[in-house]
């Protein structure tokens, strides 16, 4: 896309964005940039927080191929979901942080999520894993990572990017992906993304609700400070799996104990 079209799409992308309260709304920020320009920024942004060893300790996937392999299974199965629009578009590679004083877990554009290993302790079943993962897979699918970082730092700075310049530099745009805030609105949607996702499978589709409901006895889920609740979440989760017939009722709570143990407590 060339780059005066470019602009007058965000500009038309800005005037529906700020005058509409529609949230199934499809026009978004986002949509300035093409699959492949989300893809090549997400790339960017992940190569910068893959250099950061010190801020970003990312596990090695050669040095821990028993955590990525089960990751990798879980994320192959759900590229086979009709309703990923990306599943052939994106790389959907899931890195591990070694930060075990946060449960939390963010996405780049372009399929890029990471998930601390805080987290890993936090959830207690492959289907809260599951939930997180698939809560985590709307932000790259459904634009709203890209749209969040257009929102925060303009087009302009993606657009240089894309051009091989720099207005911001990519590690600073990178360093910030953790700590930015996503509406109540974009968090519903992500909700019912991930339910629907995880809905055809033997899952239980509500590990999310499991999630919210240990939140309130055992708090320390860093997750929510930047995806935070709405109102009535949980009843809203629990009444619309109802609504589409979710009848999973598998945690996989054991093999779920198993992969921590196995491929942590032992260095695997």
């Amino acid at each position: 896309m060339r780059y005066f079209d470019r602009m007058a799409l965000l500009c038309l992308c800005l005037i529906f964005v700020f005058s509409s309260c529609d949230e199934h709304s499809d026009m978004r920020l986002a949509d300035v940039f093409s699959f492949e320009d989300q893809k090549e920024i997400g790339t960017m942004l992940r190569d910068a927080i893959l250099a950061e060893e010190t801020d970003f300790p990312v596990l090695s996937p050669s040095l821990n191929v028993c955590a990525y392999s089960y990751l990798n299974k879980i994320e192959a199965m759900l590229k086979e979901r009709d309703m990923l629009v990306n599943a052939r578009n994106f790389d959907w590679e899931i890195y591990l942080i070694n930060d075990k004083t946060k449960a939390s877990a963010y996405t780049l554009p372009g399929g890029y999520i990471f998930i601390t290993t805080g987290m890993l302790e936090y959830v207690e079943s492959e289907s809260q894993l599951l939930s997180i993962i698939t809560h985590e897979m709307a932000y790259a699918d459904r634009g709203y990572a890209m749209d969040r970082l257009v929102a925060e730092y303009g087009a302009n700075v993606f657009e240089a990017f894309l051009n091989g310049q720099s207005i911001v530099p990519v590690s600073t745009v990178a360093a910030s992906v953790p700590n930015l805030v996503f509406d109540a609105r974009v968090v519903k949607n992500a909700d019912l993304f991930s339910a629907s996702m995880i809905c055809p499978f033997t899952y239980v589709a509500g590990g999310i609700v499991e999630i919210l409901e240990k939140n309130t006895t055992d708090a320390g889920l860093d997750w929510l400070e930047t995806k935070p609740s709405y109102a009535d979440r949980k009843a809203f989760l629990e009444a619309y799996t109802t609504e589409v017939c979710c009848h999973g009722e598998e945690t996989f709570t054991e093999r779920y104990e198993d992969f921590r143990t196995s491929c942590f407590d032992t260095g695997g």
